[in-house]
Formats: C-alpha cells, sequence, structure tokens
C-alpha cells in the first residue's frame, strides 16, 4: 500500500539526482483518476478503429 510521505519525494529527487536534473515537480492529485479513466474509456470505446495499424502490443501498454 502506498505511503502518504512527505519525505517520500525528497528522497525520490536525492536518489536520482546524480543521473536527472528536476526541472518540474506536479502532484498529480484525485482529479487526475477521474482524466485518466475518461481518456481509458475513450480510448477503449475506439480501439477497434486504430488497432489494425498499432496492435495488441500497443493496447497492453
Amino acid at each position: 500500500m502506498p505511503r502518504n510521505d512527505p519525505f517520500r519525494g525528497a528522497d525520490r529527487t536525492r536518489a536520482a539526482e546524480r543521473l536527472f536534473v528536476m526541472e518540474d515537480w506536479h502532484n498529480f492529485g484525485a482529479d487526475y483518476d477521474r482524466t485518466l479513466m475518461a481518456w481509458f474509456r475513450n480510448f477503449d470505446r475506439r480501439w477497434p478503429e486504430i488497432a489494425p495499424k498499432y496492435g495488441d502490443t500497443f493496447y497492453r501498454m
């Protein structure tokens, strides 16, 4: 189960700072879940139209 720990983000950035440059940080809240679910419903509904072009591997991604 994910933790809601305010230091968790700092731990991640500290661990990656030797490899990456942090240019921006976003906190996606609960509203983003609705956005993703709406995106998936639309994608799934239209999948039969684009399946021949992209294939099953793309759908599973």
